[in-house]
């Protein structure tokens, strides 16, 4: 079950960011496979169920064109953070919810850039200001979008628990 809601995810982003149109706030919407991954880190038991969010950066690997491993090395390092980060912020509040995914949406961003001033000639600072502004979107969106997967338990049973506090 964690799998199709794994696609379905990556298939609502890419409907969203497609049927955007051009100039709408820099294009920016809320990235849902960042944030899903957030939220696999902050559910998550232990780091063996972190897998989920790579399998996720793999889907999303093959609905874009950047290479193979990608967004699974983004969104598994996003995961990863947000399972350091749960240990600092209050549970299920989200204020919390908000800073520790922007803080995480940040690092990410880094890495992208990283990624990007690697392997890409040219200029890299458009593709980091848009990350920038998906960071804080995905952030803002970031409460909204725990409360839906926690009531539509798509993820629950890969994730070996029922709320927050059994991650804990």
């Amino acid at each position: 079950m964690a799998y199709l809601g794994l696609i379905l995810v990556v298939l609502a982003d890419n409907a969203a960011r497609l049927l955007l149109p051009d100039g709408f706030l820099l294009q920016t919407v809320p990235d849902l496979p960042l944030v899903t991954a957030y939220y696999v880190g902050f559910r998550a038991r232990d780091a063996g169920s972190l897998g989920l969010a790579i399998v996720l950066g793999l889907f999303a690997d093959c609905f874009s064109s950047c290479p193979l491993g990608h967004f699974g090395f983004l969104y598994g390092s996003a995961a990863y953070l947000a399972l350091r980060l749960r240990r600092f912020v209050p549970a299920d509040h989200y204020k919390s919810h908000v800073a520790a995914c922007l803080v995480a949406g940040f690092v990410t961003a880094l890495l992208a850039l990283l990624i990007a001033v690697v392997t890409v000639d040219g200029p890299v600072g458009a593709g980091f200001l848009r990350a920038l502004t998906g960071t804080v979107a995905s952030a803002v969106a970031a409460p909204f979008v725990f409360a839906i997967w926690d009531k539509s338990r798509l993820f629950r049973g890969q994730l070996r628990g029922s709320s927050y506090g059994f991650a804990r």
